[in-house]
């Protein structure tokens, strides 16, 4: 501290006796101490300076010789030696964690409304004390405790390490977390072995189409159904259908190799012009609206409809790739049951006009027979759709990329995970609080005007 903040405010804490910090027994008072100034936040938001006066006491005990008077907490939070209270360090905290600011944005935030002058290496110290203050084993006790027995996995890359994520999609909660070096085979097992370690038995297991998952799961528990993500699935599949599409739009609008003459056209090659820029014109219109190759029908609006019919009249081939895109998509639907599921998976692997085709063959083979039943899994469950892709573990990598893009500086292992711990536990306050009570409304009364 450079100098005095704001007015001053002193807090004697020198009685003659005090109790000692470690076994409580009273010592007497030795002497006097120099004051000791503390930079602290006012209810209002302010910023003020707490003068300490406090004592060395004369231990009777064997814990140590002499020690100091301390403040209590309702008076002046603060730790032993340190030069800024401890609201300070929450209010460093929460901008670093709730407003998602960067180190320099936040030390220049901070001197900007408070005339505070921090060091960046305070701001680690504030994440390092925060830390402290997050009982993990209480947190795995609870996370113990929601688990409803279905478990979603990922892995979200953070520059050059790999972040490996398990949450529970009923219950909304992280059940852990790892960071490592590599994603690989055994960095997985690890975290899988401490999932199991730490008592979580799950009775089906989602993830996406990585090869690094099956063996494991069935290694560490055999019991477990695995559920592959409908939507990764469904992004395999669709980009086949884009090649498909690809080809079929260079079939039906080759491009011309010859520029012609130069000089005024020909009525010929006039016209010749005109039909190519008019393909020209037909090729993009079809290109910007190949997304409807995959749409459900019941998102389509009637300009999507027109847009389509007008797409089937430029290449008709594209009739057979939408077909083929709704059927793929009804074979998946999370409203039939299992023998329905089946019957249409036979009647789409069946098709012998799909078999023709280069690109939708290798679509069928990705959905396989045994791909397939690990796909609809989710059909013989209560939460189908929750279950039924692993969109839950995709939306919490998504926020924790988001809040640690800004701060690509922290390269020590360490400092990200303690941003992660305290992310993953306010997310965890935030959600499972109370809900505020709504606000009575008011009523008023009309005034009625009384006549004579």
């Amino acid at each position: 501290m450079d100098a005095i903040v704001g007015r001053i405010k002193v807090v004697k804490c020198a009685p003659k006796r005090q109790p000692c910090p470690h076994c409580g027994q009273e010592g007497r008072r030795k002497g006097y101490l120099p004051s000791r100034f503390v930079v602290d936040v006012e209810p209002g938001g302010g910023i003020c300076t707490i003068e300490l006066r406090i004592a060395e006491y004369r231990a009777t005990c064997g814990c140590c010789k002499t020690f100091r008077s301390c403040p209590p907490p309702d008076a002046v939070d603060v730790e032993p030696w340190a030069t800024y209270s401890n609201r300070v360090r929450d209010l460093v905290i929460g901008r670093l964690i709730e407003d998602n600011l960067p180190v320099d944005r936040l030390l220049h935030s901070l001197h900007r409304d408070f005339r505070l002058k921090l060091s960046e290496g305070y701001v680690y110290q504030c994440l390092e004390w925060k830390v402290g203050q997050v009982n993990m084993a209480e947190y795995r006790q609870w996370t113990q405790e929601q688990f409803s027995g279905t478990m979603c996995l990922d892995e979200l890359h953070l520059g050059h390490r790999t972040l490996l994520m398990a949450t529970d999609p009923i219950a909304d909660v992280v059940l852990g977390f790892a960071l490592v070096s590599r994603n690989d085979h055994d960095h997985m097992r690890s975290f899988l072995n401490n999932l199991k370690t730490h008592g979580f038995q799950p009775k089906i297991v989602i993830s996406d189409g990585s090869p690094l998952y099956p063996a494991l799961i069935e290694e560490l528990w055999p019991e477990a159904k695995h559920q592959l993500c409908v939507f990764h699935l469904l992004k395999e599949i669709n980009t086949d259908i884009l090649d498909a599409f690809r080809r079929l739009r260079r079939e039906a609008f080759p491009k011309s190799q010859s520029k012609g003459k130069r000089g005024r056209p020909s009525k010929a090659r006039a016209k010749a012009q005109k039909w190519a820029k008019r393909q020209a014109e037909r090729s993009k219109f079809v290109w910007d609206h190949r997304y409807l190759i995959v749409t459900a029908p019941e998102k389509m609006s009637d300009e999507d409809h027109a847009n389509w019919s007008k797409m089937m009249h430029y290449v008709p081939g594209l009739k057979q790739l939408r077909r083929f895109a709704l059927e793929v998509r009804g074979v998946l639907d999370p409203t039939i049951s299992r023998a329905q599921a089946w019957h249409r998976f036979r009647k789409l692997q069946g098709n012998g006009k799909y078999r023709k085709d280069v690109d939708l063959r290798r679509a069928l083979q990705k959905l396989r027979r045994e791909k397939f039943a690990k796909a609809i899994e989710y059909l013989a469950w209560t939460h189908r759709t929750k279950i039924r892709t692993n969109n839950h573990v995709e939306r919490m990598n998504r926020v924790i990329r988001l809040k640690e893009k800004v701060r690509y500086g922290w390269r020590k292992r360490r400092s990200v995970v303690r941003f992660l711990v305290l992310s993953l536990d306010g997310m965890r306050q935030r959600q499972h609080a109370e809900p505020p009570e709504p606000k009575k409304r008011l009523q008023r009364r009309r005034k009625r005007k009384l006549g004579p």
